[in-house]
């Protein structure tokens, strides 16, 4: 049963669920064990990714290296931007 509340709480922690328990009526008497710390959505939620060992070198003149983003078609279609597309472009170094 406290497994249940940990899920419905947003998956709460156990102190804040017994803290909880003792001004919240639905929640006397319920025991909140610790294996509610064994709840798959917490672990996963903490995960962590390694960092990169790879480091990125920054362009050392201008042009060197240019970044692009294709943004469209862009809605709604009208007078103005009748199936436009945006496109951007970054200089590395600059």
């Amino acid at each position: 049963m406290g497994l249940l509340y940990h899920i419905r709480f947003g998956h709460a922690s156990v102190d804040y669920l017994r803290e909880a328990a003792k001004s919240i009526a639905c929640l006397k008497g319920v025991k909140f064990d610790e294996n509610i710390k064994d709840c798959q959505v917490c672990r996963l939620a903490k995960v962590q990714r390694r960092a990169h060992k790879k480091i990125r070198e920054v362009a050392e003149k201008p042009l060197n290296r240019i970044h692009s983003d294709l943004i469209g078609p862009i809605k709604p279609v009208g007078r103005i931007n009748n199936g436009s597309y945006i496109v951007t472009f970054t200089d590395d170094a600059t």
